[in-house]
């Protein structure tokens, strides 16, 4: 208890220290933000943002998982959803007769891409998965919801299908609409338990679904392989390229963590990983082709207890200044626990891909992405390799940074059950930020912080002695733990100088956010 209290103590003095700084020789080294509002690196990438991913289509039909993406979509800013099962038997689209016949049911389609559109998210359409009536091997499934792997039977019969879902969307929401969406053949064919076919029957699937896109409107986005672990880039573009089979963009997948590693000593891999593929593409086809990284995340395991702990939002941000440049879009796995791959979760934390829980507590990861969304449209050249400074239209400054470290977690039973506890954070000295060429003026100054007993519901959860559902009350306190409020709101003034300089105390894998708006005259 002493160690919380003396947390909210810190917390509640974080800016008391906040003022010039003068450099002296005997003062401690510490690590410097330092950026000029005329010096502009340029527009901040907004690659982070561009979409997100969820488990299948069917969960989006149900209410909670729709409040938490109205909420993902006006706090976050994410424009497009992907999801897994859009062809799946639960969705009711595809079933014949008893001649063979093919029969076609859209109602729970167009509920779903309805409620998507009407809160401002487009579809990022994966083409899976296989309809029990098409598929050749019914038996090849995956998932608690039994999601089909197979080819089709007919590739003919698959290209009716992928022509006839094209045709409908087009005449719901109109050419101009769908010709905004992109579409997705397939999920990790390079994978057997998601494929059963080969590498050429997988080619032979993207050819014929690609056709049928094209024949409705040559301008609509057809792309793949989504394969795992960055597979297949060169032989999909290949491919593509020798039998002039369209390809609009490339699509891959990566996640942090190896098999059988509780945690992953490179605390930059994804990152790294959407780099390497982003040269590797250059070199097969040049000319920028668009590349969607539509799944990543620290860790593949639908159980991962780091995920919901306050590490996990330093490594989100780390992977994004990884790969901000390097990609078209980078969705991550997913945005809420409402995730029914390995069954109907009930667990409030169980360390799921979301953002959000099951009850729609806000996770460390995030306020990660929250606090890159109010990052402004112009990125200042910064040296500093774990942090942005950024400038909004009206010539507020933010900054954002993070310390980045392998964590150090005690499990209960192992990572991806029971629960998970993280030594106390160490200390690695202030932060200093200094801005030059800052209009001068009054500003408002608004600070927040990540980090233990901090937009870290978790650690509360865990006070509670992690109760598989939380009690009303105990949900209200968690909500109120995870709220992103500003630590501390303080006004300053900018002298006829234009510097503004601040020092902020960080420790092991913290983030801190600092906003510094011009108020009205």
């Amino acid at each position: 208890m002493n160690r919380i209290l003396s947390s909210i103590l810190v917390s509640a003095r974080l800016l008391e220290g906040m003022q010039a700084i003068e450099a002296s020789a005997s003062a401690p080294e510490v690590r410097l933000i330092s950026a000029d509002v005329q010096k502009v690196k340029g527009p901040h990438s907004t690659a982070f943002r561009f979409a997100v991913g969820a488990g299948r289509a069917k969960e989006g039909l149900q209410p909670e998982w729709q409040r938490q993406l109205k909420i993902c979509r006006e706090e976050l800013g994410f424009a497009y959803l992907r999801c897994h099962g859009v062809f799946h038997d639960d969705m009711r689209i595809y079933t014949e007769n008893s001649q063979g016949q093919s029969i076609y049911h859209w109602e729970d389609l167009d509920a779903f891409y309805d409620y998507l559109l009407s809160i401002g998210v487009r579809p990022f359409v994966e083409l899976s998965t296989m309809p029990s009536a098409l598929a050749l091997n019914k038996n090849q499934k995956l998932f608690w919801w039994n999601g089909i792997m197979s080819p089709p039977r007919s590739y003919e019969r698959w290209e009716e299908l992928v022509g006839q879902f094209t045709r409908h969307v087009t005449q719901r929401y109109g050419a101009e609409e769908v010709a905004t969406w992109y579409f997705e053949v397939w999920n990790e064919p390079n994978l057997p338990s998601f494929w059963s076919g080969t590498k050429e029957d997988y080619f032979r699937l993207y050819r014929y679904a690609a056709k049928a896109i094209k024949e409705v409107n040559p301008r609509y986005r057809v792309g793949g392989p989504s394969t795992a672990g960055c597979a297949w880039i060169k032989e999909m573009a290949e491919f593509c390229e020798r039998d002039h089979v369209p390809l609009d963009f490339l699509s891959t997948h990566t996640y942090g963590k190896p098999w059988g590693q509780a945690v992953h000593p490179d605390m930059q891999s994804a990152g790294r990983d959407m780099q390497n593929v982003r040269r590797r593409l250059d070199e097969v086809l040049p000319g920028g082709r668009e590349l969607h990284f539509t799944e990543w995340n620290s860790s593949w395991e639908i159980h991962e207890l780091l995920r919901d702990t306050y590490v996990q939002a330093p490594y989100v941000l780390e992977q994004i200044k990884q790969a901000e440049h390097a990609v078209t879009s980078m969705p991550y796995w997913a945005f809420t626990d409402i995730f029914e791959e390995g069954g109907v979760p009930t667990q409030a934390f169980h360390g799921g891909f979301g953002l959000l829980t099951i009850d729609g507590i806000r996770k460390p990861a995030y306020f990660a992405y929250r606090f890159a969304n109010l990052l402004g449209d112009r990125e200042l050249e910064n040296a500093d390799s774990h942090s942005w400074v950024c400038l909004g239209p009206r010539g507020d400054l933010q900054v954002l940074a993070w310390d980045i470290s392998v964590p150090k977690p005690a499990f209960s039973a192992s990572s991806t059950k029971g629960t998970v506890t993280l030594s106390d954070p160490e200390d690695r000295g202030p932060v200093r930020i200094r801005v030059a060429n800052v209009s001068p003026g009054a500003y408002t100054l608004k600070a927040y912080r990540i980090g233990p007993h901090q937009n870290d519901p978790y650690s509360l959860y865990m006070q509670f002695r992690a109760p598989e559902r939380p009690a009303e009350s105990q949900l209200k306190q968690l909500q109120d733990a995870s709220r992103g409020e500003p630590l501390e709101t303080r006004s300053i003034n900018i002298g006829s100088d234009g510097i503004w300089e601040a020092s902020l105390p960080l420790s092991e894998n913290q983030v801190v956010f600092t906003t510094l708006n011009r108020d009205a005259e």
